[in-house]
C-alpha cells in the first residue's frame, strides 16, 4: 500500500538534533556498535544492500523521506518516488552484525516463505491480525501462530516463515542484516 510522505517528516537539524521519517520509507539500521543509520528505500535500495554499497545516513545526519511504502513483505516493492538525493557514505558494519527495523502496512500475504540463518527475527503486529506461519525443517512440520495488534512473536534462526493477512496493518520487524534467504510459497 503506498502512502504520501507526511508534511515534517525527514528533516533533521544536524549535528545532535533528533532525527525523524517515516519508518515504512525508512530502513533503520542498528549496528552492533551502538549506533544507528537510517537507509531511505529507494529503487536501487536491494541491489545496492545485495552488492554491500547500500547507503547509509548516521541517525541525525539529515535524511529525507519521499519514497513510497508498500510492502516488499506483502508481494510489492518499495519504489522511490522521487527522493531528493542525499550525501550519504556506504556504512562499513551493514553486512556485518547489526539488525534492521522496518515496518510495513500488510494487505495481502506474504509472497514468498524467508528465512535468517545468521540470527533470530522479531515480529511485532502493530496493528491488525495475522497469522505467522513456521516452517520448522523444510516442510516436515508448520505451525500457525496467531499474531494480533500488540502481539510479537521470535522467529528462530534459519527457520522459514512467512505472514499471512487475516485483517490488514501494520508490522514492525527486527531482522539480522546477513543471511536474508527467499523461496516460492
Amino acid at each position: 500500500m503506498s502512502r504520501e510522505p507526511r508534511p515534517g517528516r525527514g528533516e533533521s537539524g544536524g549535528g545532535d538534533a533528533a532525527l525523524t521519517f517515516d519508518l515504512i520509507e525508512t530502513y533503520v539500521f542498528l549496528g552492533a556498535d551502538g549506533r544507528a543509520a537510517t537507509l531511505p528505500l529507494t529503487q536501487a535500495f536491494w541491489e545496492e544492500l545485495a552488492s554491500g554499497a547500500a547507503r547509509s545516513h548516521p541517525a541525525g545526519g539529515g535524511a529525507t523521506g519521499s519514497g513510497a511504502a508498500g510492502g516488499e513483505a506483502a508481494g510489492g516493492s518499495r519504489a522511490d518516488r522521487g527522493a531528493v538525493p542525499h550525501p550519504a557514505a556506504t556504512h562499513p558494519g551493514l553486512h556485518e552484525r547489526g539488525w534492521f527495523v522496518s515496518a510495513y502496512w500488510l494487505e495481502a500475504d506474504m509472497a514468498t516463505w524467508e528465512r535468517h540463518p545468521n540470527g533470530d527475527r522479531l515480529v511485532i503486529a502493530q496493528t491488525g491480525s495475522f497469522t505467522l506461519i513456521l516452517d520448522h525443517q523444510n516442510g516436515g512440520r508448520r505451525q500457525r501462530l496467531p499474531l494480533d495488534a500488540v502481539g510479537s512473536v521470535l522467529v528462530p534462526s534459519g527457520c522459514w516463515h512467512r505472514l499471512t493477512v487475516n485483517t490488514p496493518g501494520m508490522v514492525l520487524f527486527i531482522t539480522p542484516t546477513r543471511g536474508m534467504e527467499h523461496r516460492p510459497v
